[in-house]
């Protein structure tokens, strides 16, 4: 990974984690687990999980990620960001299967 990947994804954990609270009431406690950014730097998938296992999470990250992008290039003075792209974390998808086969014996 570059250096400047690598700058760019500090930026959006640092940027996004106190974003993220403000989604706490609806969706409880949200995590990142991860952000991967595409070579050319156009786009930047964060993977994300809530303790509450909503699927409408990421449908509304997504709906206010162009809100989240400005907030991000105000706050720290980029000119330009990558487009955000919020998916649901696959572990978070994992554990629940891992759950409910728990829950079935």
């Amino acid at each position: 990974m570059s250096e400047r990947t690598e700058k760019i994804i500090s930026v959006l954990q640092k940027a996004l984690a106190p974003e993220l609270l403000a989604f706490e009431g609806e969706f409880g406690m949200v995590t990142i687990i991860r952000i991967t950014v595409t070579p050319d730097m156009r786009e930047a998938r964060i993977f994300v999980s809530s303790d509450r296992r909503n699927s409408k999470l990421t449908r509304k990250l997504n709906t206010v990620s162009g809100v989240l992008s400005q907030n991000i290039r105000r706050a720290f003075m980029q000119k330009r960001i990558p487009k955000l792209l919020f998916r649901e974390s696959a572990d978070q998808e994992a554990m629940a299967r891992l759950e409910r086969l728990l829950e079935e014996d």
